[in-house]
């Protein structure tokens, strides 16, 4: 049987696409939470999910490489979805959030 764990995330060097993907993620996972009665999303929230214990796999391709590494060893997966798509993200930033996945990120993962 394998294992895939499914996670959402953002890889970026830029302060500004991190600063958007954090403005997006806020206003999403609000207007979510408004519907299922969720407590408000804040930046405390984003900023705990961010953090190494946190559920969102964000950062520079090292540090989701680390964060990555560490849950494939922790949760024994065999495969990993990273769902980039939370909030909107104009699609420039998107493409190359797929390309830093592609090319910086998948060939240092533990296999």
């Amino acid at each position: 049987m394998h294992i895939t764990a499914n996670f959402h995330g953002f890889i970026t060097d830029s302060k500004e696409e991190l600063a958007m993907f954090k403005k997006q993620t806020i206003a999403q996972m609000n207007v979510i939470g408004k519907e299922r009665g969720w407590q408000p999303y804040s930046e405390t929230s984003f900023d705990r999910a961010v953090s190494h214990d946190g559920n969102l796999i964000v950062g520079t391709s090292s540090e989701v490489v680390e964060k990555l590494n560490f849950l494939i060893n922790e949760l024994s997966l065999d495969r990993v979805l990273l769902q980039s798509t939370v909030g909107t993200m104009p699609l420039e930033v998107t493409m190359r959030n797929i390309e830093r996945l592609a090319l910086e990120v998948k060939p240092k993962l533990k296999r």
